[in-house]
C-alpha cells in the first residue's frame, strides 16, 4: 500500500508492481479529502454549514485571504519553478539588480520620495516608495503605458491598501500613497530611466 499525502492525497494498493485499487475516483472531487478539494464530501457542505451560521475554524493562519478564511495556497509547481529560477541566478544578475537599484534611487530620491522598508536587507530588484499625498490612481492613469503597481498582488482589485506595507508600520494614508516597481535581468537601463522620469514628473505634477 502506498500513500501520497500533501496538497493532493491518494492511497493505492500495489500487487506485483501494478496498481489494483486506488482512492482516486473518476473525477477530481472523488477520493480522499485534499488541501484544495473536497474528496467524496459534497463540496457544497461548507457553504451549507456557513449559511446555517456555523463558522469554519481556521487551520492555517497568516495572510488573511478569501475574507479571512484561508492564509493562501502554495502551488507545488510554482514553488519548484521558483527554486529552479533561484539556482539560475548568477552574480551578474545580482550586480544588474544592484546597478538598476542605484539608478532608480537616484531618480526617485529623498526628500520627496521615501523608501518603504529596509535599504539593505531586501532584493534590489524591487523598489517600493511613497510620496506624501500622492494620488496613486491618478498617477497610474497618467502613466498607463508603464507597468508598475499600487499594492500587493493579494489585494489586487480589492481596493484595499497593501497589508505588507501596513505590517511594516506604514499608516493607511502612507500605504495608499506608495508604488512598487520591479526590474531585473531583462530590464534595459534606458527604459527604466525613461519610465521613472515619467512617473516622477507625473507625481510632482499633482502638487
Amino acid at each position: 500500500v502506498t500513500c501520497h499525502l500533501g496538497g493532493g492525497c491518494s492511497v493505492s494498493a500495489i500487487d506485483g508492481g501494478r496498481s489494483v485499487d486506488t482512492s482516486m475516483g473518476m473525477t477530481p472531487l472523488e477520493g480522499l479529502v485534499m488541501g484544495t478539494r473536497a474528496g467524496d464530501l459534497d463540496p457544497a457542505l461548507g457553504l451549507t454549514l456557513a449559511r446555517d451560521g456555523m463558522a469554519p475554524a481556521a487551520i492555517l493562519h497568516g495572510g488573511g485571504q478569501e475574507g479571512g478564511l484561508r492564509s493562501g495556497t502554495l502551488s507545488p509547481a510554482l514553488c519548484l519553478g521558483f527554486g529552479v529560477a533561484a539556482t539560475l541566478l548568477s552574480e551578474e544578475d545580482r550586480m544588474q539588480a544592484d546597478r538598476l537599484w542605484r539608478v532608480a534611487r537616484t531618480i526617485l530620491s529623498a526628500p520627496d520620495w521615501v523608501l518603504n522598508g529596509s535599504e539593505a536587507t531586501r532584493w534590489h530588484g524591487n523598489l517600493n516608495v511613497r510620496m506624501d499625498g500622492l494620488d496613486v490612481a491618478r498617477l497610474m492613469s497618467e502613466c498607463r503605458d508603464i507597468a508598475f503597481s499600487a499594492g500587493s498582488a493579494c489585494s489586487s482589485g480589492s481596493g484595499r491598501s497593501s497589508h505588507v506595507l501596513r505590517a511594516l508600520g506604514l499608516t493607511e494614508r502612507e500605504a495608499r500613497s506608495s508604488i512598487r516597481i520591479g526590474f531585473g535581468r531583462y530590464t534595459q537601463e534606458e527604459d527604466l530611466v525613461r519610465a521613472l522620469r515619467a512617473i516622477d514628473r507625473a507625481a510632482r505634477g499633482q502638487r
